[in-house]
């Protein structure tokens, strides 16, 4: 008889497990949902997705870019152009954002508060979800005495002879960061100071992940890295710190470039999708700059900064690359 009755706990235990779970996929299920393409680091998206599922409600299905390459989830909407998986994009950079924009696979929705951004923080087509900023990752032991550098343009001074890394412009931030130079000191000071950088030899790495890493792996002093890739690396190792460049007296300020984001045009989910857009600009907006939190406001207190629409960086692209694709075969 108690043999019987624990046989018959066990299995009405068993069916309660069952009909929960059948239940929970369900609810799952009825919940509502927005698909995200995202080129933006997962260890700086997730929590941003976390804090507007728990919001909202809505589930968040991101799909992350790293292991597809910088424009592996561009290249993937593209391709999906007549029926998208994707309801959102967030893109790592402004100019990824304008090359889809320009390619039709954005549908062109813009929160309450875009009016408020400055131009160079919304396209017509994608908004302002944080910026990334050029900083300046130090080795404290290789410095040995002497100062350290306060300057994106010292990568062209002698005393850091073979002793600095940098990121090969041609793709992404460090692309970016030249056309703003460009903008702001002309085309012929721009192409010189590569010149001259390269002159001085300058460890130029693939990514900026690389460059990030020359450093904590003592190559060389200091390097030219998205604060991503500054902080990540720094992390744990207090031999490495930070330097936000150009803020001496009449300096131009540090570069910032935008995370752009977008509703996909064609988006299948898409109240859920607006909604999600409009969280992340209100995030970013009222974002402070938090070391663990690796995306920075429109104007970081304190700090002096420069950028550029991507309208006058696209031209400066244009008008750029061919030279810089050069230089860089040199």
């Amino acid at each position: 008889m108690a043999r019987q009755k624990e046989s018959w706990l066990y299995w009405a235990l068993v069916l309660g497990i069952v009909v929960g779970a059948v239940a929970w996929s369900r609810l799952r299920q009825r919940r509502p949902v927005v698909v995200v393409y995202t080129s933006v680091e997962e260890r700086v998206a997730a929590p941003a997705f976390l804090a507007f599922a728990q919001k909202s409600g809505v589930q968040v299905r991101p799909v992350y870019g790293q292991a597809q390459g910088r424009r592996g989830v561009a290249n993937r909407l593209l391709a999906e152009a007549v029926n998208p998986d994707a309801d959102v994009y967030w893109a790592a950079d402004s100019l990824e954002a304008e090359d889809l924009s320009m390619g039709g696979r954005l549908d062109g929705y813009r929160p309450a508060e875009a009016s408020t951004l400055p131009e160079w923080a919304r396209g017509d087509e994608w908004i302002f979800a944080g910026a990334r900023a050029h900083v300046l990752l130090v080795h404290r032991l290789r410095l040995a005495g002497r100062a350290e550098p306060r300057s994106v343009l010292e990568l062209a001074q002698p005393r850091w002879k073979s002793d600095v890394a940098a990121a090969v412009p041609l793709e992404g931030l460090a692309l970016a960061h030249v056309c703003a130079l460009a903008g702001k000191l002309g085309d012929a000071a721009a192409k010189d100071l590569l010149q001259r950088a390269r002159d001085n030899g300058v460890l130029w790495e693939k990514s900026e992940l690389d460059a990030a890493a020359a450093v904590a792996d003592g190559k060389v002093t200091w390097a030219l890295v998205d604060v991503t890739a500054a902080q990540a690396a720094a992390l744990g190792k207090p031999d490495l710190f930070v330097v936000e460049p150009d803020q001496d007296a009449d300096a131009m300020g540090m570069f910032l470039l935008p995370t752009a984001a977008a509703v996909v045009r064609g988006a299948r989910h898409g109240e859920s999708a607006h909604a999600l857009v409009d969280e992340l600009t209100a995030q970013a907006s009222a974002a402070n700059a938090r070391a663990e939190r690796l995306l920075l406001p429109a104007s970081p207190p304190g700090k002096a900064t420069f950028s550029a629409s991507v309208s006058e960086l696209r031209a400066a692209r244009e008008r750029l690359l061919p030279w810089l694709e050069q230089w860089a075969r040199q």
